[in-house]
């Protein structure tokens, strides 16, 4: 699959388009095929390294679940 993967941090950071494995499922969740997504706030702070967390690079910015 393809990922779109902060590697380097900064304002502007950088991006590299990746080729991934495909993620594999659990038993209890589902797979989705992205056509477009945007960015949020959260997002730009990732890329700043502005959030109080340790990120290792390359990070790719994806969705969670509640769990």
């Amino acid at each position: 699959m393809k990922a779109l993967q902060i590697v380097v941090h900064g304002a502007p950071g950088r991006f590299e388009l990746r080729d991934l494995p495909a993620p594999e499922p659990g038993p209890a969740d589902a797979l989705v095929r992205v056509r477009a997504c945007g960015l949020n706030r959260l997002d730009l702070w990732l890329e700043e390294r502005a959030l109080p967390l340790p990120l290792r690079l390359p990070r790719t910015p994806r969705l969670r679940s509640g769990r």
